[in-house]
């Protein structure tokens, strides 16, 4: 296996088969190789939550905007503003050898 050069914002690892064969093998590393660094990613929840990191303890509740009538304006801009207040991430946690906590589970999330 050869690993190839990381995409920024990529979430996983990919390797490619030393000998030539077709397709690649992906790894998701986020607790032995972090990505927060450049993570570009937010999650909506089924039941209409923002979910900025997957280790955030905080949710944005944009359900009641989209119900309340809000403007594609209010809209995209609390969405922006909930991507402003990402968390650090599990690598901020990792360093400082804290706890990791189970935040929510991730059927809960999407994935």
């Amino acid at each position: 296996m050869v690993e190839l050069p990381r995409e920024p914002g990529s979430t996983a690892v990919v390797y490619e088969f030393a000998d030539g064969a077709d397709g690649n093998v992906a790894v998701i590393t986020s607790m032995t190789k972090p990505f927060c660094g450049d993570c570009d990613r937010i999650r909506l929840t089924a039941d209409g939550k923002i979910v900025p990191c997957l280790f955030s303890r905080d949710e944005y509740d944009v359900k009641g905007l989209l119900r309340g009538g809000a403007s594609d304006e209010e809209i995209a801009a609390f969405i922006r503003e909930s991507f402003r207040k990402k968390f650090a991430g599990v690598e901020t946690l990792i360093k400082a050898k804290g706890f990791v906590p189970h935040v929510r589970p991730m059927h809960t999330i999407g994935g």
